[in-house]
Formats: structure tokens, sequence, C-alpha cells
């Protein structure tokens, strides 16, 4: 991470514990540059952060990471960053999903650098949110706990109980102009279009797939 951004004392989160039904396999077991999806995603974030936890995903899955089970409880992406932030040594950590091979380190920097004095910090894209490519503080967990006793797994509703600061889409695209950080997998017909693109390995290619937030019945946020 660069030396400029003060809040970079941060644990990252990698989120591996989702069902896959519609890819048919772990997403973080697909193969990518040489290796598995989940370790390009770490080899471009996990040397910048104190320790990186691989939440849900088995032990294995990322020899670089300390495995993290989900805790009892509703099974979502809210529990996963519950089960995260309980694990992490720091008191603020970078939670990304396990199927984002083009998140760039400038962006992840811009936001841990947002995230200084508050309980969260997210980035916007498309005119949503993006909660599964942000931070969060251990600040955080009471009301997370809340949450889930309640079954109330949208992350984004949290936000207006928290000291949130976003940061605007015109601040990610001034560190990542065509917005690929968000491009998620999640179907066979996703891993076929990248490869057409030539988008593998963070390459020149243009995915053609849609990110998370501009396609909501992929995911429940």
């Amino acid at each position: 991470m660069a030396q400029g951004a003060r809040c970079t004392d941060a644990t990252l989160i990698i989120l591996a514990g989702g069902v896959s039904e519609r890819m048919g396999r772990p997403k973080s077991t697909l193969p990518a540059c040489g290796g598995t999806l989940i370790e390009q995603i770490w080899r471009t974030l996990g040397p910048g952060f104190r320790e990186t936890l691989c939440v849900g995903g088995g032990r294995g899955v990322l020899p670089q990471a300390r495995a993290v089970p989900d805790v009892r409880g509703p099974r979502s992406p809210l529990l996963g960053i519950y089960s995260g932030l309980l694990s992490c040594r720091t008191e603020l950590a970078f939670v990304v999903a396990c199927d984002v091979p083009f998140v760039r380190r400038e962006l992840v920097e811009r936001v841990l650098t947002a995230a200084c004095g508050a309980d969260a910090a997210v980035p916007r894209a498309h005119g949503h949110y993006e909660p599964l490519c942000a931070a969060y503080r251990r600040t955080t967990l009471p009301l997370i706990s809340q949450a889930l006793k309640r079954d109330e797994l949208k992350i984004t509703s949290l936000y207006k109980r928290l000291n949130v600061r976003l940061v605007p889409e015109p601040g990610v695209r001034a560190v990542d102009p065509e917005l690929r950080s968000f491009v998620n997998l999640n179907t066979p017909q996703d891993l076929a279009q990248l490869s057409v693109a030539g988008a593998d390995c963070g390459g020149g290619g243009r995915p053609q797939v849609q990110s998370r937030a501009s396609c909501s019945s992929r995911v429940r946020l």
C-alpha cells in the first residue's frame, strides 16, 4: 500500500464462503493467472496488509492466509464480514469478495484512507454502493451482531446507523476509470466472456460481464 495512506495497518478479509450455485464450483478455486482466482486477488492486494484472512473457504484454499470459518448464523456476506472482523488482529479491515479478479490496489488505498476516523468507507459505482469492496472497523461489530440476530442481512441497511465515509464515483474513476474493480464472476458464461475479451490477469481487455452493483439479482447485499 502507498506510504501516504495513513490507515494501512489493516487486515485483508477475502470472503470465500459463497455457495456458487450458478458457477457450479467454488469461485475461489477458479483457474486464473497460473493459479486460482483467490490467489490472484492475494497477489494483487495481500502484500500491502498486516495479515490476510480467508473467510468461509476452508483450510488450504489460500496458503498465504489464515483460514477463518463462518460463525453460526444466517449464511450471507454480512455473516462473512462479521466472522472476519471478529478474527482480525487489527482494528481496520478491507473486505473483498473472492470473485473480483481486477480489483485495483490504488482503489483499496483510497478506500482505506477514507476510513480514517470512520466506522466504514464504501465506494460507489454506477450509482450503487459496493459493500464487498469496502473497509470496515471492528467498531461495527455490535451493530452487525444485532442485525444478524434480527435476520437483517442487507449490508447497506447498516450504513445509516454507522459513521460511513463514501468514496464517490468520480473519486473511484480517478484510480479505476472503467470500474473494473467491481467486475465479478458468477457463471461459466462470465468466465467465457472474460476469456474472449482477453481480460485475464489484469490485462488490457475490456470485461463485458456486469459489476455486482449493476446486477442486483446476482447476490443479496
